[in-house]
């Protein structure tokens, strides 16, 4: 609490200084200083441009790179199958053997396949 009237007594200083300064400031500068102050004043208190619309310039960068990820993810994604063995392939194998066994018994079938691919 002591700081309180050392800063309140070193304020009164810089002011008295400051405003010495000014008095003796030469007129053209003194009204140049006063015209940018009061535009200054002006664009103040007029309202900022919204920055927050989901269509400011600002934020496309970030919709470019979420449009591409989403891109890269479906594309990822699509190609890849459940099983190494597509989907017709399946119905195929089950019509022409006719037994739901073989459809359990469907990851040893996909091995087998790849195995003779592999040779």
């Amino acid at each position: 609490m002591t700081d309180h009237p050392r800063q309140h007594n070193l304020a009164a200083q810089v002011k008295t200084l400051l405003d010495r300064e000014v008095a003796q400031l030469d007129p053209a500068i003194a009204a140049r200083l006063h015209r940018d102050r009061q535009t200054a004043l002006a664009a103040m208190a007029q309202p900022a441009p919204c920055t927050r619309s989901l269509f400011a310039a600002q934020r496309w960068p970030g919709y470019a790179t979420a449009l591409i990820l989403l891109l890269a993810l479906t594309l990822w994604y699509g190609t890849r199958s459940t099983s190494g063995v597509p989907r017709a392939e399946e119905f195929e194998l089950l019509a022409n053997r006719g037994s739901l066994e073989m459809y359990h018994d469907l990851d040893f079938y996909i091995w087998l396949a790849r195995t003779d691919e592999s040779r």
